[in-house]
């Protein structure tokens, strides 16, 4: 749990009023409190922790000496002090170093007790990442849900005309942009130990567009985001790339990040999860515009990707990075592993998690032919195989399958989410369901996007039928 005293100053949401409290040393009794319709909203629990209160009723509420506990009870609780109050449907939110309990990103909960120690409202809240808050769907109901950004001192279910003091800069629900722009190659990787990190935007339409107030942001969202100029235009099939230090200020991590652009009304436009590179490594669109992402040696900031576009092709990666994952399928019980160079990569000590837990590595003499293909069975997979991995795998719980290079260097995941939780890993539904269906694999071998495919074990994804929506995470 972090205990971070940061001292920032609470916000003060329409209308309610608030200053620094003091705690009494008293446990809550039995019997709920007599406050009617005053709850406990959203709750962050990453970088600065916070709490939303939610007024849902007619009239103003005097919160002078009403307390607020994490699962640590009265130890470090925060007491509102005399002349507190929250207006009549309005929200209130206190940051941390207002009060000094930290709330815990791997769960804790936050209970609400007025001046008699009474219960007004308590939430239990479940593991988070940063960038994530705990949010009831609709303000005062009774379902809650994780949610990325959040909605802090507003409806957790309005829009900007419900919520006439929001800040223009954060979006509410911001839902998909018309914009064509994507993001076409990102670097978050070094050069001589320089940084040399840069967002490439291309414009794959036959017009020009205004990306005047357009948006950049890594993995922290808001927090470091980057505003284009006004006046900035892309023309029609045109390249443009930023660069950190020159543009944006926000570093790109070469372990893996996000990059997203939202348009000028905070849209997003497009985004992407980029992997772990080496030194001097890009991410990009082959050819530009595609679907189809590597890695490549050769970056081309401000330029053509290639196959198409004019340039040199890249680099196809080889060795380890060569090895990516191409077909996991919970009904049969296998994972499939993919070359995508025109080398045999002798993979010894090559390893893939499930859900940061269980390990399969490949054992000594492991080859995968150039361009070809190695199948993993689970030891509940019917019939006899060569390789086998002693776990389950699910076709409709949440998972994540990690692969590594023997120095543990990341190499490729897969993710299906949790419905409910986010990134919790097991025994939770996941977002997409391939029971009885078939396969989670990519649309083209090693590289292109996941979907739910008939399955091809052992043989190209090329062709196969597509079942489902593009799987994201």
């Amino acid at each position: 749990m972090k205990y971070a005293k940061l001292f920032f100053t609470a916000a003060l949401i329409a209308g309610a009023a608030l200053t620094t409290g003091c705690k009494e040393d008293r446990e809550p009794v039995d019997e709920p409190s007599d406050v009617q319709g005053l709850f406990v909203n959203e709750v962050c629990s990453g970088g600065t922790d916070w709490i939303e209160f939610h007024n849902a009723t007619d009239t103003d509420i005097n919160l002078s000496g009403y307390h607020v506990q994490d699962n640590k009870g009265t130890d470090e609780e925060y007491t509102f002090p005399e002349g507190s109050s929250i207006g009549a449907k309005s929200f209130l939110v206190i940051e941390e170093g207002t009060f000094e309990f930290g709330i815990s990103g791997d769960g804790d909960s936050i209970t609400l007790l007025d001046e008699k120690y009474a219960k007004i409202d308590e939430v239990t809240i479940p593991a988070m990442e940063d960038g994530f808050t705990y949010s009831r769907i609709e303000d005062g109901g009774s379902s809650w849900e994780i949610v990325e950004g959040g909605t802090k001192g507003r409806s957790n279910s309005g829009t900007p005309d419900d919520n006439p003091d929001d800040n223009p800069d954060e979006p509410v629900n911001p839902g998909e942009s018309e914009s064509p722009i994507l993001v076409n190659e990102v670097q978050g990787a070094t050069i001589d130990g320089e940084q040399t990190d840069f967002i490439e935007l291309y414009n794959p339409s036959s017009s020009s567009v205004d990306i005047s107030g357009y948006r950049l942001q890594d993995d922290k969202g808001a927090e470091e985001e980057y505003v284009i100029p006004e006046g900035t235009t892309i023309e029609a099939g045109e390249i443009m790339a930023f660069y950190k230090d020159e543009t944006f200020t926000f570093g790109l991590g070469g372990d893996g990040d996000v990059v997203t652009v939202l348009d000028a009304e905070g849209k997003i436009v497009d985004t992407i999860e980029y992997p772990a590179m080496e030194d001097g490594s890009s991410y990009a669109r082959i050819p530009d515009g595609s679907d189809n992402w590597q890695v490549v040696t050769e970056p081309t900031p401000g330029e053509s990707n290639g196959q198409g576009g004019g340039s040199e092709d890249p680099e196809t990666p080889s060795g380890h990075a060569a090895i990516r994952l191409n077909e996991l399928n919970g009904n049969d019980k296998f994972i499939e592993l993919y070359n995508i160079s025109d080398e045999d990569v002798d993979i010894t000590g090559v390893y893939f998690t499930k859900d940061d837990e269980d390990t399969f590595t490949a054992p000594e003499g492991t080859v995968i032919p150039a361009k070809g293909f190695l199948t993993v069975w689970s030891e509940k997979a019917d019939g006899d195989h060569e390789l086998i991995f002693d776990f389950g795998l699910s076709a409709d719980k949440s998972v994540k399958i990690e692969l590594f290079a023997p120095d543990g260097k990341a190499l490729d995941v897969f993710k299906n989410l949790s419905t409910a939780l986010g990134e919790t890993w097991g025994e939770d539904d996941g977002k997409y369901d391939s029971k009885d269906l078939g396969s989670f694999a990519r649309n083209t071998d090693g590289t292109g996007d996941w979907y739910i495919m008939v399955p091809t074990e052992g043989k190209t994804n090329a062709g196969s039928e597509v079942l489902s929506e593009k799987i994201e995470w």
